[in-house]
């Protein structure tokens, strides 16, 4: 996993499949090193990204902007019951609570991307891009 220490946003992820469920507060600089490292090392490099839809901030703009690459492939709506999955001992799921807002689970393919993307115009920091 990752941690303070090891900062997502200087790893690479290339020819990864990565599962990021990304601090809110950093989630637009995930998506564009996620994207980077994508553009970089197309084939093999996949990622599933669990995002809350909030619409009107940055990184839902380069989510919703680019749906043949962000494609949705679950939706739950406000208020929505979610819980762990069973583990494979047969331990049965735990309740997490209720959606505070809606929540989508977004797919990247291990696939080149259909375009090419400006990440300059969405990076925080030059340092995303390195």
């Amino acid at each position: 996993g990752w941690s303070i220490r090891d900062d997502a946003t200087r790893q690479d992820w290339d020819e990864m499949s990565v599962y990021c469920n990304p601090p809110y507060s950093c989630i637009l600089d995930f998506l564009v090193r996620f994207l980077f490292c994508k553009m970089r090392s197309p084939l093999g490099t996949a990622a599933v990204f669990v995002l809350p839809m909030w619409e009107g901030t940055r990184f839902w703009d380069l989510v919703s902007e680019h749906p043949t690459i962000f494609r949705i492939v679950r939706m739950f709506e406000k208020n929505t019951r979610l819980s762990t999955s069973p583990n494979r001992k047969g331990v049965e799921r735990k309740f997490c609570g209720l959606t505070r807002w809606p929540v989508v689970v977004v797919r990247v393919a291990p696939e080149p991307l259909p375009y090419r993307l400006d990440l300059t115009e969405w990076a925080s920091s030059p340092e995303l891009l390195v």
